[in-house]
């Protein structure tokens, strides 16, 4: 059934132009991919509507893609094992953005570097516990946590196809095990 069904899966996507994917059509095309590089190469060609960022994992490797009406970047990991993923274009081949100087944007440069500078504090140590503890750092603590607790929390674990999300005021730190989902 699963490989019948991802068989299914594929030939619906080669039917899809990612020229003409509306936006919330995207979400859609990332559910049905049935593998990484197939995703790869379509959030590589995608043009969206407005600017936006996807994180993506997988045991093969882990990426950010920095999206934009008129062109893609794909962030591989800064330093071995680390990749950030905050709410800003941090490629430096952005040209500057407007929106550059506005007050989310530097919160979301502080909250990038502060995770930077805790991932280095931590080097050998950080496995899916500590990066926890580490995403619930406030920012005021040199973490990226705000203090009103407002943001959605995402440790993947892709080697062993685990997902840890916190979301605030609903759930603590919730264990979701992909392997079902990915076989």
């Amino acid at each position: 059934m699963g490989r019948q069904y991802g068989r299914l899966l594929s030939a619906e996507i080669r039917k899809m132009n990612t020229e003409i994917i509306r936006q919330y059509d995207l979400n859609k095309v990332i559910i049905l991919f049935t593998s990484f590089d197939g995703l790869d190469s379509s959030l590589l060609s995608f043009r969206s509507h407005y600017p936006l960022i996807y994180n993506l994992a997988s045991p093969s490797g882990a990426y950010v893609y920095e999206t934009t009406t008129y062109a893609v970047r794909r962030r591989e990991p800064e330093k071995e094992g680390l990749l950030v993923g905050v709410n800003h274009f941090v490629d430096p081949s952005w040209p500057t953005l407007p929106t550059r100087n506005q007050d989310a944007v530097k919160n979301s440069e502080l909250r990038y570097n502060n995770l930077v500078a805790l991932a280095e504090k931590n080097k050998g140590e950080i496995n899916d516990v500590r990066m926890m503890s580490i995403m619930d750092v406030l920012i005021e603590d040199g973490g990226a946590t705000p203090r009103d607790n407002n943001i959605y929390r995402f440790v993947a674990v892709p080697k062993i196809k685990r997902l840890w999300v916190k979301t605030p005021g609903y759930l603590g730190w919730t264990r979701i095990d992909l392997d079902a989902l990915f076989r």
